[in-house]
């Protein structure tokens, strides 16, 4: 068992305790007497009168314990009853820690693993899944008075969506991206203490582990305690398949990116309960929007809302396609599910066609990005004119870059109404093929072969035979046309 000194502070609170503690987080490999001065490598933990390194009268019944840097003084007791006390510490710890293991390979091991716990951690810990679900929970826990969030997860068994979702505090008010595999003490903007840690098993987080401070404050110890149990439970997990993989929309996602999608498919896989014309929702957490796990318990509560969505966890954000018409009722309850000052909403236009989606989704982005950073919501029907002199500005940075050939044969075609401009388009779309190209201009061979002439003589430092060249010339008609 990784024993520290915190853990032996926690257990040794019927004492009257000096601490002078910089770090106690480092493992305990043995303990040692001292007669003289204690040895200060971080190894083993010594013990000793304290008269012996310290002439203060203060100390003169006190036993010291010197653990590296950390020490802790037990006032007023013998040295025999503080070391039977130690050992006793130690195998109370190395039982409590061989009994986790046992649990975990035995049926409804989380459970198991969390009733083991109480009575010793500070506060009532809980296990939920991916999405939020409580798998495990301190089941004899009563909060002296009503608290919300325990309420929620006990009775609901299901991960407050304010714990999901409020920004990450730790101590000394440092603001975090999100928690990590480490259990770590953090703080709800409400004051409330919590030790968080996510479960990760092949680099994909499955679980989170959880202890709060309800009724009693936290202590250092519970985070060290907390480091002994999760490497118990993602064994636990991982060795009885507890948690499923839970995959995400990979067909809404696919149309954010672009890709075709039949018409007839997407509306079976959408469903006739939503209606058009659509709109698409994009919700980020302005204090954790790089948070996968986080994003996925979002996910979770928008789809347990009463309006028929379809929703996806995309990018740093979480994208919801639903009916236009529904857009204000699912606001409203949105705003009950999630801490709205967490949270900035773009939304996009109407629309009425599947293969506008992904553009619809740059429109949530686009109006998302007004806020700053900030909270709120934010409907591109608000910044229209924006957007639309944004995408104009990018069409006129596109069309400088066009390929200067494209301008020198409009210049000649207006001097000497000559069609070299769609001729050259035309010829190099279908693979400078003369014939074809003539065909499909509707024009004589012998015209064809001048024009090809009068082009090779205007575009003489062309080279057409790059099909680099070829390609920019091509987009820049593109871009022309747009």
């Amino acid at each position: 068992m990784k024993l520290s000194m915190w853990m032996i502070v926690n257990q040794l609170r019927d004492f009257s305790l000096e601490i002078h503690i910089e770090d106690g987080s480092q493992t305990i490999g043995g303990v040692r007497f001292f007669l003289v001065e204690p040895d200060l490598k971080h190894e083993f933990l010594c013990i000793g009168d304290a008269s012996n390194v310290i002439s203060d009268v203060k100390y003169s019944d006190a036993i010291v314990l010197v653990h590296g840097y950390d020490i802790i003084f037990v006032l007023h007791q013998d040295i025999e009853t503080v070391l039977n006390r130690l050992l006793s510490i130690m195998d109370f710890y190395n039982s409590w820690e061989a009994s986790l293991w046992e649990a975990a390979a035995s049926p409804n091991p989380l459970q198991k693993i969390i009733d083991l716990s109480n009575g010793i951690l500070s506060g009532p810990a809980f296990i939920a899944d991916r999405l939020g679900k409580v798998l495990a929970l301190d089941e004899n826990f009563t909060p002296k008075e009503p608290h919300e969030i325990w309420n929620s997860i006990y009775g609901e068994r299901r991960l407050h969506i304010e714990t999901a979702s409020s920004p990450v505090i730790k101590d000394g008010g440092l603001k975090a991206e999100d928690w990590t595999a480490n259990p770590i003490m953090y703080h709800l903007e409400n004051g409330m203490s919590y030790i968080g840690a996510y479960i990760i098993m092949d680099g994909e987080t499955v679980a989170a582990f959880c202890i709060l401070g309800v009724d009693n404050d936290l202590k250092k110890s519970d985070v060290q305690i907390a480091c002994v149990m999760c490497p118990v439970i993602t064994t636990a997990i991982r060795n009885q398949e507890i948690i499923s993989a839970v995959s995400s929309s990979v067909f809404l996602n696919n149309m954010i990116k672009g890709e075709q999608i039949d018409g007839d498919l997407f509306e079976r896989l959408c469903g006739n309960a939503i209606s058009k014309p659509w709109r698409i929702i994009s919700i980020r957490n302005i204090f954790a929007p790089k948070s996968t796990a986080r994003n996925t318990l979002l996910l979770n509560a928008i789809k347990s809302t009463n309006t028929s969505s379809v929703c996806s966890v995309y990018s740093t954000d979480i994208v919801v396609l639903i009916s236009s018409e529904d857009m204000v009722g699912f606001m409203k309850e949105l705003a009950v599910k999630i801490t709205p000052s967490y949270f900035a909403i773009g939304i996009s236009l109407p629309f009425y066609i599947h293969s506008d989606l992904a553009m619809r989704y740059q429109q949530s982005q686009f109006a998302l990005e007004q806020g700053d950073g900030a909270a709120g919501i934010f409907n591109l029907a608000d910044y229209a004119y924006s957007h639309m002199t944004s995408i104009l500005r990018e069409q006129k940075r596109l069309a400088s870059l066009s390929h200067p050939a494209l301008d020198l044969l409009r210049h000649y075609d207006s001097k000497h109404d000559a069609d070299l401009f769609n001729t050259l388009q035309c010829y190099l779309k279908n693979e400078r093929n003369a014939v074809q190209t003539a065909k499909q201009l509707y024009i004589h061979r012998n015209t064809m072969l001048s024009r090809l002439k009068k082009l090779a003589e205007l575009l003489s430092d062309v080279d057409l035979d790059n099909s680099e060249i070829r390609e920019h010339i091509l987009i820049s008609y593109i871009v022309h046309e747009t």
